[in-house]
């Protein structure tokens, strides 16, 4: 009877953690492939609206100046 007890518990802890290592796995590949949507890094014009909806903005020389120099 405690043979059996024994290798239930070790067979249950097995699989508890095989379950939380494919979760976290599974998380980690759902939070790479939404950053694959966007960039690291992006540039919004700041205004007082508070509008999620994004405004373009124009590029002139002198940001490409900058944002070369950053990187």
């Amino acid at each position: 009877m405690i043979n059996i007890a024994v290798w239930g518990i070790a067979l249950g802890m097995i699989i508890m953690i095989m379950a939380i290592s494919m979760t976290k796995g599974f998380q980690k590949e759902i939070k790479n492939k939404i950053i694959g949507f966007a960039s690291d890094i992006q540039i919004s014009k700041t205004g007082i609206d508070e509008s999620y909806e994004s405004t373009p903005f124009l590029i002139d020389s002198s940001y490409t100046v900058n944002l070369t120099i950053m990187i």
